[in-house]
């Protein structure tokens, strides 16, 4: 990543456990723990975490040729600094839901191309009590902002080859922050991400993936993606 004329580079992740149940399986309900680790190249040495919890609930109705899927969740998120300036570190929370619909479409037995809208509304909060009175104008600048709406559409695809053996994805979404007073240069972003797999066998897959963001005011965020899947 590139904030400004500094360079950070870090990790992240998702993990997150997803059950099925009822009839056809069209139920589901889990929990997806993301994750980011960063440091930044800046003259304040600056160091960036963030994770979030979120508890989820899907609802399928499936199709001849395709399925709409519904998805609602809640968001409960800590993000953690540390630099020069705030040297002990110190961070903050993140609160909030989301829902979405999303409709996938079979092509042909092996060509799916889906569409989905997405809402996401986020509060970031310091409870004063972690806060000494010195600082106490930080917490009371970011408590004052107001909640974040974000729109999300989606469009994309997925493609399997050499009789499933190599499936090619690709999705591109764009974020629209649509509340009030939204700092110049960050109301919008566009996410592209493309990822091939390989199962080298029927218990092992390899993949490799790309994703890059674009729109951000003085930042360019590119993430390489190395994923392999054991089976059993």
């Amino acid at each position: 990543m590139e904030i400004g004329s500094d360079s950070a580079k870090g990790n992240s992740g998702i993990i997150a456990y997803e059950w099925r149940f009822g009839d056809s399986l069209a139920h589901s309900g889990g929990i997806t723990i993301p994750y980011r680790q960063l440091e930044i190249d800046d003259n304040m040495n600056t160091e960036y975490r963030h994770a979030a919890f979120m508890p989820f609930f899907k609802k399928r109705w499936y199709q001849s040729s395709g399925v709409v899927e519904w998805m609602v969740n809640a968001t409960l998120g800590v993000t953690y600094l540390k630099s020069n300036v705030f040297t002990d570190g110190g961070g903050y929370f993140e609160y909030g839901w989301g829902t979405g619909v999303r409709y996938s479409h079979a092509l042909t037995p092996n060509a799916i191309v889906n569409a989905g809208l997405m809402y996401q509304g986020l509060q970031k909060e310091i409870p004063s009590d972690f806060v000494p009175d010195e600082a106490r104008w930080v917490s009371d600048a970011l408590n004052d902002l107001p909640w974040e709406h974000n729109i999300i559409p989606s469009v994309g695809g997925i493609m399997n080859l050499m009789d499933g053996r190599l499936t090619l994805k690709g999705e591109i979404f764009r974020v629209h922050q649509v509340q009030d007073d939204v700092m110049e240069g960050y109301e919008n972003q566009t996410v592209v991400f493309g990822m091939g797999t390989w199962q080298l066998s029927s218990w092992f897959s390899f993949s490799l993936g790309y994703k890059e963001s674009f729109e951000l005011k003085d930042i360019t965020d590119r993430s390489y993606l190395i994923d392999f899947k054991i089976t059993w």
